[in-house]
């Protein structure tokens, strides 16, 4: 994967687990230190769009960084292996097959609205 595609995906894979709730510290680290880095670049992620972004991490350089690299590569690691530690693969429960990230539940009856009280 080409350098501003592997920053890119870093970026964005890091963003996305910082908004579940099983984000593990080293993930948040390891993002947190990739932003560190391309601020040493001269590349501050808030104010960009991605497009800009990506023009940004091309003229800075910062693609053909090996500390950004490896940072971003391992990332892109915990992250996956974050996911893959959290998610509960299910062959057949009522029929969804799939990996599922949260609980869910199927077969469920459901619960009806309470009535409005009379007085």
């Amino acid at each position: 994967m080409p350098g501003v595609d592997l920053i890119m995906a870093a970026l964005s894979a890091g963003a996305a687990a910082g908004i579940t709730t099983t984000t593990t510290s080293a993930i948040t680290d390891s993002y947190s230190r990739l932003k560190s880095l391309l601020g040493r670049k001269d590349v501050a992620i808030e104010d960009l769009r991605p497009d800009e972004l990506r023009v940004r991490l091309t003229e800075s350089a910062a693609a053909a960084d090996e500390h950004v690299l490896t940072t971003a590569q391992r990332l892109l690691d915990l992250v996956e292996q974050g996911i893959g530690n959290s998610a509960n693969t299910v062959t057949t429960n009522h029929g969804a097959v799939g990996t599922f990230n949260a609980h869910v539940s199927f077969g469920q009856p459901p619960i009806p609205p309470t009535s409005p009280e009379t007085t």
